[in-house]
Protein backbone atom coordinates (compact mmCIF):
# COMPACT_ATOMS: atom_id res chain seq x y z
CA UNK A 1 0.00 0.00 0.00
CA UNK A 2 1.37 3.43 -0.93
CA UNK A 3 1.61 5.68 2.10
CA UNK A 4 0.23 9.22 1.54
CA UNK A 5 2.65 12.10 1.65
CA UNK A 6 2.56 14.04 4.94
CA UNK A 7 1.21 17.55 4.53
CA UNK A 8 4.13 19.90 4.09
CA UNK A 9 4.68 23.62 3.59
CA UNK A 10 7.62 25.68 2.43
CA UNK A 11 9.60 27.10 5.34
CA UNK A 12 10.65 30.04 3.13
CA UNK A 13 7.25 31.35 1.97
CA UNK A 14 4.88 29.34 4.24
CA UNK A 15 2.98 28.13 1.17
CA UNK A 16 1.51 24.60 1.34
CA UNK A 17 3.23 22.28 -1.11
CA UNK A 18 1.74 19.91 -3.67
CA UNK A 19 3.29 16.62 -4.70
CA UNK A 20 4.42 15.84 -8.21
CA UNK A 21 5.53 12.26 -8.47
CA UNK A 22 7.82 11.73 -5.48
CA UNK A 23 8.75 15.38 -4.87
CA UNK A 24 7.20 18.48 -3.37
CA UNK A 25 6.42 21.50 -5.55
CA UNK A 26 4.92 24.92 -5.06
CA UNK A 27 1.25 25.12 -6.05
CA UNK A 28 0.19 26.07 -9.55
CA UNK A 29 0.11 29.86 -9.97
CA UNK A 30 3.08 30.46 -7.65
CA UNK A 31 4.29 33.98 -8.46
CA UNK A 32 7.38 33.93 -10.73
CA UNK A 33 9.07 36.89 -8.98
CA UNK A 34 9.10 34.86 -5.76
CA UNK A 35 10.30 31.57 -7.21
CA UNK A 36 12.64 29.50 -5.07
CA UNK A 37 13.23 25.86 -4.34
CA UNK A 38 10.74 24.38 -1.85
CA UNK A 39 11.99 23.93 1.71
CA UNK A 40 9.53 21.28 3.00
CA UNK A 41 8.62 21.24 6.69
CA UNK A 42 5.55 19.66 8.34
CA UNK A 43 2.64 22.10 8.51
CA UNK A 44 2.17 21.05 12.15
CA UNK A 45 5.44 22.83 12.99
CA UNK A 46 4.20 26.24 11.74
CA UNK A 47 1.91 28.80 13.37
CA UNK A 48 0.93 30.21 9.99
CA UNK A 49 0.52 28.52 6.63
CA UNK A 50 -0.34 30.73 3.66
CA UNK A 51 -3.12 28.56 2.32
CA UNK A 52 -5.69 29.73 -0.15
CA UNK A 53 -9.15 28.37 -0.73
CA UNK A 54 -8.76 25.34 -3.02
CA UNK A 55 -11.96 26.35 -4.81
CA UNK A 56 -11.49 30.08 -5.44
CA UNK A 57 -7.99 31.03 -4.13
CA UNK A 58 -9.33 33.32 -1.38
CA UNK A 59 -6.44 33.98 1.07
CA UNK A 60 -8.50 33.29 4.21
CA UNK A 61 -9.71 29.68 4.22
CA UNK A 62 -11.72 28.63 7.28
CA UNK A 63 -12.51 24.93 6.89
CA UNK A 64 -10.93 21.71 5.69
CA UNK A 65 -13.43 19.48 3.89
CA UNK A 66 -12.91 15.85 2.89
CA UNK A 67 -14.23 14.85 -0.53
CA UNK A 68 -13.34 12.78 -3.56
CA UNK A 69 -9.62 12.10 -4.05
CA UNK A 70 -8.39 13.77 -7.25
CA UNK A 71 -5.26 13.29 -9.30
CA UNK A 72 -4.18 14.78 -12.60
CA UNK A 73 -1.92 13.17 -15.20
CA UNK A 74 0.48 15.72 -16.70
CA UNK A 75 1.94 14.57 -20.00
CA UNK A 76 5.26 15.75 -21.35
CA UNK A 77 7.77 14.74 -24.02
CA UNK A 78 9.74 12.64 -21.53
CA UNK A 79 6.68 10.86 -20.10
CA UNK A 80 3.82 11.47 -17.70
CA UNK A 81 3.72 12.66 -14.09
CA UNK A 82 0.90 12.44 -11.60
CA UNK A 83 -0.05 15.51 -9.55
CA UNK A 84 -2.02 14.65 -6.45
CA UNK A 85 -4.75 17.13 -5.48
CA UNK A 86 -5.75 14.96 -2.52
CA UNK A 87 -9.11 14.49 -0.86
CA UNK A 88 -8.81 17.32 1.70
CA UNK A 89 -9.47 20.83 0.45
CA UNK A 90 -9.25 24.18 2.19
CA UNK A 91 -12.46 26.18 1.89
CA UNK A 92 -13.19 29.85 2.53
CA UNK A 93 -16.34 31.12 4.23
CA UNK A 94 -17.97 32.19 0.96
CA UNK A 95 -17.39 28.87 -0.83
CA UNK A 96 -18.55 26.89 2.19
CA UNK A 97 -21.79 28.88 2.29
CA UNK A 98 -22.32 28.17 -1.43
CA UNK A 99 -21.59 24.45 -0.92
CA UNK A 100 -24.19 24.26 1.85
CA UNK A 101 -26.70 26.10 -0.34
CA UNK A 102 -25.81 23.97 -3.43
CA UNK A 103 -24.81 27.06 -5.43
CA UNK A 104 -21.90 25.45 -7.25
CA UNK A 105 -22.11 27.86 -10.20
CA UNK A 106 -21.18 30.72 -7.85
CA UNK A 107 -18.08 28.81 -6.71
CA UNK A 108 -17.00 28.32 -10.32
CA UNK A 109 -17.59 32.00 -11.13
CA UNK A 110 -15.54 33.08 -8.10
CA UNK A 111 -12.71 30.75 -9.15
CA UNK A 112 -12.72 32.20 -12.69
CA UNK A 113 -12.32 35.73 -11.32
CA UNK A 114 -9.14 34.63 -9.53
CA UNK A 115 -7.48 33.38 -12.72
CA UNK A 116 -4.99 35.77 -14.39
CA UNK A 117 -6.30 34.75 -17.81
CA UNK A 118 -9.38 32.75 -18.78
CA UNK A 119 -8.95 30.28 -21.60
CA UNK A 120 -11.74 28.71 -23.61
CA UNK A 121 -13.23 25.80 -21.71
CA UNK A 122 -11.86 26.97 -18.34
CA UNK A 123 -15.34 27.22 -16.82
CA UNK A 124 -16.30 23.66 -17.72
CA UNK A 125 -12.97 22.24 -16.48
CA UNK A 126 -13.23 24.08 -13.17
CA UNK A 127 -16.85 23.02 -12.74
CA UNK A 128 -15.88 19.40 -13.43
CA UNK A 129 -13.01 19.56 -10.92
CA UNK A 130 -15.27 21.02 -8.20
CA UNK A 131 -18.04 18.54 -8.96
CA UNK A 132 -15.64 15.59 -8.74
CA UNK A 133 -14.47 16.65 -5.29
CA UNK A 134 -17.94 17.47 -3.95
CA UNK A 135 -19.48 14.23 -5.25
CA UNK A 136 -17.46 12.39 -2.60
CA UNK A 137 -17.96 15.03 0.11
CA UNK A 138 -17.89 13.52 3.62
CA UNK A 139 -19.84 14.83 6.63
CA UNK A 140 -18.07 17.15 9.03
CA UNK A 141 -15.49 19.91 8.77
CA UNK A 142 -12.21 20.77 10.47
CA UNK A 143 -11.29 24.28 11.55
CA UNK A 144 -8.15 25.65 9.87
CA UNK A 145 -6.13 27.34 12.62
CA UNK A 146 -3.09 28.46 10.61
CA UNK A 147 -4.71 31.08 8.36
CA UNK A 148 -3.02 34.50 8.52
CA UNK A 149 -6.04 36.68 9.30
CA UNK A 150 -5.83 40.51 9.41
CA UNK A 151 -5.00 41.87 12.85
CA UNK A 152 -7.97 42.16 15.17
CA UNK A 153 -8.27 44.45 18.18
CA UNK A 154 -9.90 42.85 21.22
CA UNK A 155 -11.41 45.04 23.94
CA UNK A 156 -12.15 44.21 27.57
CA UNK A 157 -15.91 44.30 26.95
CA UNK A 158 -15.48 41.64 24.23
CA UNK A 159 -14.04 39.05 26.61
CA UNK A 160 -17.28 37.60 28.06
CA UNK A 161 -18.67 36.98 24.55
CA UNK A 162 -15.32 35.63 23.39
CA UNK A 163 -15.28 33.10 26.23
CA UNK A 164 -18.89 32.06 25.53
CA UNK A 165 -18.13 31.44 21.87
CA UNK A 166 -14.91 29.58 22.69
CA UNK A 167 -16.80 27.31 25.09
CA UNK A 168 -19.45 26.68 22.42
CA UNK A 169 -16.71 25.71 19.94
CA UNK A 170 -15.09 23.33 22.44
CA UNK A 171 -18.44 21.71 23.31
CA UNK A 172 -19.50 21.37 19.67
CA UNK A 173 -18.82 18.90 16.88
CA UNK A 174 -16.49 21.01 14.74
CA UNK A 175 -13.19 19.15 14.54
CA UNK A 176 -9.90 20.78 15.57
CA UNK A 177 -6.55 19.76 14.06
CA UNK A 178 -5.53 16.49 15.70
CA UNK A 179 -1.93 17.58 16.41
CA UNK A 180 -3.20 20.22 18.88
CA UNK A 181 -4.24 17.38 21.21
CA UNK A 182 -6.67 19.56 23.20
CA UNK A 183 -8.66 17.83 25.95
CA UNK A 184 -11.86 19.67 25.13
CA UNK A 185 -14.06 18.53 28.08
CA UNK A 186 -11.31 19.34 30.57
CA UNK A 187 -10.67 22.79 29.07
CA UNK A 188 -14.41 23.56 29.11
CA UNK A 189 -14.60 22.66 32.80
CA UNK A 190 -11.63 24.87 33.61
CA UNK A 191 -12.81 27.93 31.66
CA UNK A 192 -16.53 28.07 32.51
CA UNK A 193 -15.98 30.23 35.61
CA UNK A 194 -12.46 31.46 34.89
CA UNK A 195 -11.24 35.01 35.43
CA UNK A 196 -10.81 37.08 32.27
CA UNK A 197 -7.78 39.34 31.84
CA UNK A 198 -7.40 42.12 29.27
CA UNK A 199 -3.88 43.57 28.92
CA UNK A 200 -3.88 47.25 27.97
CA UNK A 201 -1.68 48.64 25.13
CA UNK A 202 1.08 50.08 27.35
CA UNK A 203 1.43 46.85 29.31
CA UNK A 204 1.36 44.85 26.06
CA UNK A 205 4.26 46.92 24.71
CA UNK A 206 6.21 46.42 27.93
CA UNK A 207 5.72 42.63 27.93
CA UNK A 208 6.70 42.46 24.26
CA UNK A 209 9.88 44.47 24.89
CA UNK A 210 10.83 42.46 27.99
CA UNK A 211 10.18 38.97 26.55
CA UNK A 212 13.31 38.57 24.34
CA UNK A 213 15.63 38.95 27.36
CA UNK A 214 13.56 36.76 29.72
CA UNK A 215 15.94 34.32 31.45
CA UNK A 216 15.28 30.68 32.27
CA UNK A 217 12.62 30.60 34.97
CA UNK A 218 11.39 28.06 37.51
CA UNK A 219 7.61 28.33 37.14
CA UNK A 220 6.27 28.17 40.69
CA UNK A 221 2.42 28.15 41.05
CA UNK A 222 2.60 31.47 42.92
CA UNK A 223 3.92 33.14 39.76
CA UNK A 224 0.82 32.17 37.75
CA UNK A 225 -2.21 34.50 38.08
CA UNK A 226 -4.94 32.01 38.97
CA UNK A 227 -5.60 28.34 38.36
CA UNK A 228 -7.49 28.81 35.08
CA UNK A 229 -7.97 31.99 33.08
CA UNK A 230 -8.28 33.61 29.68
CA UNK A 231 -5.93 36.49 28.87
CA UNK A 232 -6.09 38.68 25.77
CA UNK A 233 -3.70 41.43 24.72
CA UNK A 234 -4.96 44.75 23.36
CA UNK A 235 -3.12 43.97 20.12
CA UNK A 236 -1.93 40.55 18.93
CA UNK A 237 1.59 39.64 20.01
CA UNK A 238 2.98 38.17 16.82
CA UNK A 239 0.34 35.63 15.82
CA UNK A 240 -1.03 35.32 19.36
CA UNK A 241 -4.12 37.30 20.38
CA UNK A 242 -4.97 35.39 23.58
CA UNK A 243 -4.03 32.47 25.79
CA UNK A 244 -5.88 30.17 28.16
CA UNK A 245 -4.29 28.12 30.92
CA UNK A 246 -5.19 25.59 33.57
CA UNK A 247 -2.95 24.63 36.49
CA UNK A 248 -2.58 21.03 37.65
CA UNK A 249 -0.45 19.33 40.32
CA UNK A 250 2.76 19.17 38.33
CA UNK A 251 2.09 21.19 35.18
CA UNK A 252 0.34 24.08 33.48
CA UNK A 253 -1.54 23.45 30.24
CA UNK A 254 -1.40 26.56 28.06
CA UNK A 255 -3.15 27.12 24.73
CA UNK A 256 -2.33 29.97 22.34
CA UNK A 257 -5.03 31.45 20.08
CA UNK A 258 -5.14 33.71 17.05
CA UNK A 259 -8.01 36.10 16.30
CA UNK A 260 -10.03 35.14 13.22
CA UNK A 261 -12.80 36.49 11.00
CA UNK A 262 -11.53 40.04 10.50
CA UNK A 263 -11.87 41.43 6.96
CA UNK A 264 -14.79 39.26 5.87
CA UNK A 265 -18.02 40.64 4.49
CA UNK A 266 -20.43 41.33 7.32
CA UNK A 267 -22.78 38.38 6.77
CA UNK A 268 -19.85 35.97 6.35
CA UNK A 269 -18.17 37.34 9.47
CA UNK A 270 -21.43 36.79 11.36
CA UNK A 271 -21.42 33.14 10.28
CA UNK A 272 -17.84 32.76 11.51
CA UNK A 273 -18.74 34.39 14.84
CA UNK A 274 -21.68 32.02 15.26
CA UNK A 275 -19.79 28.88 14.24
CA UNK A 276 -16.40 29.60 15.82
CA UNK A 277 -16.29 32.92 17.63
CA UNK A 278 -13.23 35.15 17.76
CA UNK A 279 -10.43 32.72 18.63
CA UNK A 280 -8.87 29.68 16.97
CA UNK A 281 -6.21 27.64 18.82
CA UNK A 282 -2.70 27.74 17.34
CA UNK A 283 -0.69 25.51 19.65
CA UNK A 284 -0.70 23.79 23.03
CA UNK A 285 2.11 23.79 25.59
CA UNK A 286 2.62 21.66 28.71
CA UNK A 287 4.85 23.57 31.15
CA UNK A 288 6.28 21.74 34.17
CA UNK A 289 5.85 23.38 37.57
CA UNK A 290 8.87 24.04 39.81
CA UNK A 291 11.22 23.15 36.96
CA UNK A 292 13.37 25.62 35.08
CA UNK A 293 11.84 26.64 31.74
CA UNK A 294 13.81 28.11 28.88
CA UNK A 295 11.39 30.40 26.98
CA UNK A 296 13.31 29.72 23.77
CA UNK A 297 12.33 26.04 23.98
CA UNK A 298 8.63 26.92 23.78
CA UNK A 299 8.13 28.99 20.65
CA UNK A 300 5.56 31.74 20.96
CA UNK A 301 5.05 31.81 24.73
CA UNK A 302 7.88 34.08 25.89
CA UNK A 303 5.51 37.09 25.92
CA UNK A 304 2.95 35.05 27.88
CA UNK A 305 5.56 34.13 30.51
CA UNK A 306 6.77 37.75 30.66
CA UNK A 307 3.17 38.94 31.10
CA UNK A 308 2.61 36.52 34.00
CA UNK A 309 5.79 37.65 35.76
CA UNK A 310 5.09 41.35 35.20
CA UNK A 311 1.55 40.92 36.57
CA UNK A 312 3.05 39.91 39.93
CA UNK A 313 5.18 43.03 40.30
CA UNK A 314 4.45 46.14 42.35
CA UNK A 315 4.19 48.32 39.26
CA UNK A 316 1.15 46.37 38.01
CA UNK A 317 -2.50 46.54 38.97
CA UNK A 318 -5.51 44.54 37.75
CA UNK A 319 -8.73 46.29 38.79
CA UNK A 320 -12.13 44.89 37.85
CA UNK A 321 -13.49 46.18 34.53
CA UNK A 322 -16.93 47.73 34.35
CA UNK A 323 -19.27 45.47 32.38
CA UNK A 324 -21.56 46.98 29.79
CA UNK A 325 -25.33 46.76 30.11
CA UNK A 326 -25.91 44.13 27.38
CA UNK A 327 -23.44 41.78 29.09
CA UNK A 328 -25.09 42.21 32.49
CA UNK A 329 -28.56 41.58 30.99
CA UNK A 330 -27.36 38.54 29.03
CA UNK A 331 -25.90 36.91 32.15
CA UNK A 332 -28.97 37.78 34.20
CA UNK A 333 -31.29 36.10 31.66
CA UNK A 334 -29.29 32.88 31.89
CA UNK A 335 -28.99 33.07 35.71
CA UNK A 336 -25.21 33.08 35.55
CA UNK A 337 -22.88 35.02 37.86
CA UNK A 338 -21.33 38.05 36.20
CA UNK A 339 -17.91 37.37 34.67
CA UNK A 340 -14.82 38.62 36.49
CA UNK A 341 -13.01 40.77 33.91
CA UNK A 342 -9.74 42.38 35.00
CA UNK A 343 -7.75 45.17 33.35
CA UNK A 344 -4.00 44.53 33.43
CA UNK A 345 -2.12 47.82 33.42
CA UNK A 346 0.80 49.68 34.93
CA UNK A 347 0.15 51.38 38.24
CA UNK A 348 -0.11 55.17 38.13
CA UNK A 349 3.07 56.94 39.25
CA UNK A 350 3.02 57.65 42.98
CA UNK A 351 0.28 55.10 43.69
CA UNK A 352 0.95 52.86 46.67
CA UNK A 353 1.40 49.12 46.08
CA UNK A 354 -1.26 46.80 47.46
CA UNK A 355 -0.97 45.42 50.97
CA UNK A 356 1.60 42.68 51.30
CA UNK A 357 3.87 44.24 48.66
CA UNK A 358 6.05 46.74 50.54
CA UNK A 359 8.20 49.27 48.74
CA UNK A 360 11.72 48.03 48.13
CA UNK A 361 14.42 49.90 50.01
CA UNK A 362 17.51 50.82 48.02
CA UNK A 363 20.84 49.97 49.56
CA UNK A 364 22.96 52.81 50.94
CA UNK A 365 25.49 54.00 48.41
CA UNK A 366 27.45 57.09 47.55
CA UNK A 367 25.34 59.84 45.97
CA UNK A 368 26.12 60.00 42.23
CA UNK A 369 26.96 63.35 40.66
CA UNK A 370 25.19 62.58 37.37
CA UNK A 371 22.00 60.88 36.31
CA UNK A 372 22.54 57.87 34.05
CA UNK A 373 20.20 55.81 31.90
CA UNK A 374 19.49 52.27 33.09
CA UNK A 375 18.13 50.05 30.33
CA UNK A 376 15.30 47.63 31.01
CA UNK A 377 16.47 44.26 32.32
CA UNK A 378 15.44 41.24 34.37
CA UNK A 379 16.82 40.71 37.88
CA UNK A 380 16.53 37.62 40.08
CA UNK A 381 14.55 38.46 43.23
CA UNK A 382 14.37 36.21 46.32
CA UNK A 383 10.85 35.25 47.45
CA UNK A 384 8.87 32.49 49.10
CA UNK A 385 9.56 30.56 52.34
CA UNK A 386 12.79 31.84 53.81
CA UNK A 387 13.36 33.76 50.57
CA UNK A 388 14.84 30.58 49.11
CA UNK A 389 13.13 30.85 45.73
CA UNK A 390 14.08 33.15 42.86
CA UNK A 391 11.83 34.86 40.32
CA UNK A 392 12.72 37.22 37.46
CA UNK A 393 11.63 40.81 38.15
CA UNK A 394 11.72 43.31 35.31
CA UNK A 395 13.46 46.62 36.01
CA UNK A 396 11.96 49.32 33.81
CA UNK A 397 14.22 51.71 31.87
CA UNK A 398 14.84 54.74 34.08
CA UNK A 399 17.16 57.58 35.00
CA UNK A 400 19.22 56.78 38.11
CA UNK A 401 20.53 59.55 40.26
CA UNK A 402 19.41 62.74 42.07
CA UNK A 403 16.64 64.71 40.40
CA UNK A 404 18.73 67.86 40.28
CA UNK A 405 21.87 66.19 38.85
CA UNK A 406 22.73 66.60 35.16
CA UNK A 407 22.15 63.70 32.77
CA UNK A 408 25.31 61.97 31.63
CA UNK A 409 25.85 62.60 27.93
CA UNK A 410 25.25 59.67 25.59
CA UNK A 411 25.09 59.11 21.85
CA UNK A 412 22.06 56.83 22.30
CA UNK A 413 18.67 58.35 21.45
CA UNK A 414 15.83 57.24 23.74
CA UNK A 415 12.18 57.96 23.00
CA UNK A 416 9.93 58.00 26.08
CA UNK A 417 6.66 57.12 24.36
CA UNK A 418 4.66 54.16 23.22
CA UNK A 419 5.70 52.83 19.80
CA UNK A 420 3.47 53.90 16.91
CA UNK A 421 0.59 51.64 15.96
CA UNK A 422 1.39 49.17 13.20
CA UNK A 423 -0.19 49.84 9.86
CA UNK A 424 -2.93 47.34 9.01
CA UNK A 425 -2.83 45.79 5.56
Amino acid sequence: MIQPHPEMACANCLSPLNTLGDRYIHPTGFRPNHRHQPEPVPVTSLDTVRRTCDFCSDPHPVWTLTGGALTAVITAADGGLIQNFGDRWATCAACYEDIVQHRLDRITQRALRALPTVEAGARSRLAQLHHSFLTGLQPGRTLITTTAWPRTTITARDLPRIRDRLLRLLRGTIALPAHLNIDRPELVGQLEQSRLYWVDPTFTNLATAAAPSLPCTALHPSLIPGDASILAWAEPVGHTAAITWSTHDTRVNLVRYRAIGSGLEQHLQQHVREDIGWLAPISTHTLPLDAEINPQDHAGIAVALATWLLMGQQATESPAAELDRPTRKRYARSNRPLPDVRLVRLRTAGQAPPEGQPHSQPADRATPVERVWVTGHWRAQPYGPGRTLRRPVYIHPHLRGPDDAPIKLSTTVRVLANPPAKTKH
